[in-house]
């Protein structure tokens, strides 16, 4: 990827070539980076100006972020044509699945390093974002929306 995006920066057209190649993973990466700033905006707000202490604030954010996240992936990165309910309904439970076991890694995390080690919160919510945008990814892919990636370039 890195040698198509190094060529990619050479001219338009290869630009466009790369764009076409890994849409899905732009996509992605686009609507994971509004799904971390949604839920690290929730997370600070909920700290900030209410008595919400660590672990619901973690989890209250990471309900707004996965509704935010389950739309824009249906719709935008993996393109899911199931328009059925009981394709959709499948898709929602394998999706909160996924997203209960990064939740999961999440909370553990946030409990080790902030509660138990007194560490900052807001940088270990940081990194905590972004191993479990990577999990989510592997997850949506692999099993969320697998029928619909195989389409995807």
């Amino acid at each position: 990827m890195l040698k198509d995006l190094l060529k990619a920066l050479t001219s338009i057209k290869d630009l466009k070539n790369f764009i076409l190649k890994y849409e899905h993973l732009i996509a992605y990466l686009f609507f994971g980076v509004l799904t971390t700033l949604i839920n690290l905006i929730s997370f600070w707000a909920l700290s900030r100006f209410t008595a919400v202490e660590t672990i619901p604030a973690t989890v209250i954010a990471w309900i707004i972020a996965v509704i935010f996240a389950f739309v824009t992936n249906k719709i935008w990165v993996f393109k899911s044509k199931n328009k059925s309910r009981k394709e959709t309904t499948k898709e929602i439970i394998n999706f909160l699945i996924a997203r209960i076991i990064t939740l999961f890694v999440e909370v553990l995390i946030m409990w080790l390093m902030v509660d138990h080690f007194h560490h900052d919160k807001l940088i270990w919510k940081l990194l905590c974002n972004i191993i479990t945008v990577v999990l989510n990814y592997l997850f949506s892919k692999l099993f969320v929306f697998k029928g619909s990636h195989k389409k995807l370039k």
